[in-house]
């Protein structure tokens, strides 16, 4: 935890998604509290690893956990409502999600998971700036991309030859 909040803080970091947090919901918040920021999480149920979590530095913006986003208990997801103070020109609101898809999980699952929400997302949220992230491990997501005009920023390797952690917008 040291590591996490001297590294937002050294870079002054408004909104920070982590996948693979480890937490269970014994840990409470208070342990991974950090000053000036709310923390969001979706901690693994069943077996350890896993997990995501959300810090919004509270002057920064409004937020709600949309939890309705969710189909199931089973992925690794956590959607989040997002009106910072400033907004890029165009957009209503952010939408972002944050995403673990461990390797051994099913593809399909996730992938219709993840089409499903974002299309409830632009049903709810017309002109909503969209941020995909997390930790994807080879899921693919052609047809995300496609469909929804999101765009990959991550361009090089994030473990060894692969890029296995994404970050997908249409902010761009």
């Amino acid at each position: 935890m040291d590591e996490v909040t001297e590294f937002i803080f050294r870079n002054n970091v408004n909104l920070a998604f982590i996948s693979e947090t480890w937490l269970k919901d014994v840990v409470s918040d208070g342990v991974v509290h950090i000053p000036g920021y709310a923390v969001v999480r979706k901690d693994r149920k069943t077996i350890d690893h896993g997990g995501v979590c959300a810090y919004i530095r509270q002057e920064y913006c409004k937020y709600k956990h949309l939890n309705d986003l969710n189909c199931c208990e089973d992925h690794e997801t956590l959607w989040l409502y997002l009106r910072p103070n400033r907004l890029p020109r165009g957009f209503s609101c952010i939408i972002a999600a944050v995403i673990y898809h461990p390797p051994k999980a099913d593809d399909t699952y996730l992938r219709e998971d993840l089409f499903q929400s974002l299309a409830l997302v632009e049903a709810r949220y017309p002109n909503c700036g969209l941020l995909v992230t997390g930790d994807f491990n080879r899921l693919n997501i052609n047809v995300l991309l496609n469909h929804f005009r999101l765009k990959q920023i991550v361009k090089v390797p994030t473990r060894k030859k692969a890029t296995l952690d994404l970050i997908l917008t249409n902010m761009y």
